[in-house]
């Protein structure tokens, strides 16, 4: 039950990270004031593509870590 919290703490943690990186890379994102679903397009395409490459990176290294 520990390593629950320990990966809680570092997901927590590591999500400073994520403010301080990801969110300039977000607010760089060029788009559209005048099409509201482009921009949404758009979005959607960014936090898929992180979301897929962190997975992909983690199932890489757990079955490295196998």
């Amino acid at each position: 039950m520990t390593w629950i919290w320990a990966a809680f703490s570092t997901g927590l943690l590591g999500s400073l990270h994520c403010v301080g990186m990801c969110g300039p890379l977000m607010l760089a994102v060029p788009y559209s004031p005048a099409q509201k679903s482009k921009i949404l397009l758009e979005v959607f395409s960014y936090q898929f593509g992180r979301i897929f490459t962190y997975a992909l990176l983690g199932a890489v290294i757990g079955w490295i870590g196998r």
